[in-house]
């Protein structure tokens, strides 16, 4: 049996899988750096979006067919306080790449955070805001 069969505690393969249909989802050490922050945190993290193919990330993507979601890459709807605590925690569990989205409203802010090795940063760990 896969993870994905057994279920990860807090997300479900259909918030995860790719939005193009393909069924992608992503990567088991993802879903650990999830759980692990999601566990600390002891509140939801909405997913807006989980795992990309390379052909779904180029159409939805500036970082084309190797972008961190075709790795292992999240985005936590979250803002506020809520979003300092998913940032705070990304650092603590070792992500790679962090993303802050907080402007505009509310539903539409997220956290993006990620384990993936991209060798555009050249093994330096990534921050940035959209």
């Amino acid at each position: 049996m896969t993870p994905w069969q057994g279920g990860y505690k807090y997300f479900s393969a259909a918030e995860m899988e790719c939005k193009c249909g393909c069924g992608g989802l992503p990567s088991h050490e993802l879903m650990v750096f999830l759980m692990d922050m999601r566990e600390e945190a002891q509140f939801s993290f909405p997913i807006s979006s989980g795992y990309r193919c390379p052909e779904y990330n180029q159409q939805v993507s500036s970082s084309g067919p190797d972008g961190p979601h075709t790795q292992a890459a999240a985005d936590i709807k979250v803002y506020g306080e809520r979003a300092r605590e998913v940032v705070k925690l990304a650092i603590k569990y070792g992500a790679e790449g962090i993303g802050i989205s907080q402007k505009g409203i509310m539903k539409s802010r997220f956290i993006h955070v990620d384990k993936a090795v991209i060798p555009a940063r050249g093994g330096q760990k990534a921050f940035w805001s959209y």
